[in-house]
């Protein structure tokens, strides 16, 4: 066992790679954490309604975060090929696949009145997480955009950038919640809206670090991410083809009843 520890390839190797993932994806559940934390203190409905709501978004959001992410996989095929243009190419995919998975998300928010009758919860609660809800979808984008953006770095490796773009946005979140719940330090009080636009603030926070890093000079000029890629009809659909599946079973692990949501959220 311990001489498999400092092999090339050995335990770690594997740790160094993954345990800063492992921090990433946490700081995915600190950033939802903090919402009904300081909403636990603002009201009882708020909490009652955030849970339900943050659960619904991210069910309906994990197809498209598990197709995203695919993207690492081209990332590491490319690089390990030594054909680093090319993975600039994949990544232009994957934010193009961002940005119609937006668009689709957000045709959710006239939903949200339907999904929620369906609870049972009071009128009051009901209104609240229709309130959240819309938020988070609106902004679902982003979240979908970070996992395409990440896998420059992951699929090579560097998952400690990942780990540390992460917990800066969620970091970011706590401040923005306490102020948009509460109506401090010259904000106005917003209440659970507040939680949901603090959320995805702090998203684009991460979306913004993510992006200044892969547009990097060096980056540019060793990967091609800048200028834009053309979308690519053939590499698109090599990503729509395995990702889906792989979205697809995320979907099915978040759904109701898989009793893995409340663990992200």
């Amino acid at each position: 066992m311990t001489s498999r520890w400092g092999v090339a390839n050995g335990y770690r190797d594997v740790l160094r790679i993954s345990l800063p993932l492992v921090a990433s994806m946490a700081s995915v559940t600190v950033m939802q954490f903090t919402d009904r934390l300081f909403l636990s203190h603002y009201s009882v409905e708020a909490i009652s309604a955030a849970l339900p709501a943050g659960i619904a978004s991210f069910t309906f959001l994990s197809l498209f975060l598990g197709t995203a992410g695919y993207v690492n996989t081209f990332v590491a095929q490319y690089s390990g090929a030594g054909n680093r243009l090319r993975v600039g190419e994949s990544l232009w995919q994957g934010i193009y696949f961002s940005v119609g998975s937006s668009l689709l998300l957000a045709l959710l928010y006239f939903a949200a009145p339907s999904i929620f009758s369906f609870v049972g919860h009071s009128q009051e609660v009901r209104e609240l997480e229709v309130v959240y809800f819309r938020i988070l979808i609106l902004g679902a984008g982003l979240p979908v955009l970070n996992a395409a953006v990440s896998c420059f770095y992951t699929g090579r490796g560097k998952t400690r950038t990942v780990m540390s773009v992460n917990i800066l946005g969620a970091a970011v979140n706590i401040p923005l919640d306490y102020c948009l719940i509460n109506g401090a330090a010259g904000f106005p009080e917003l209440g659970i809206a507040g939680a949901g636009i603090a959320t995805v603030a702090a998203t684009g926070v991460t979306t913004g670090l993510f992006f200044m890093l892969m547009f990097s000079k060096a980056n540019r000029r060793d990967f091609g991410t800048w200028p834009p890629r053309l979308f690519e009809r053939d590499l698109f659909f090599r990503l729509m083809r395995y990702g889906l599946p792989s979205g697809g079973q995320f979907f099915l692990e978040m759904g109701p009843g898989a009793g893995g949501e409340r663990s992200h959220l």
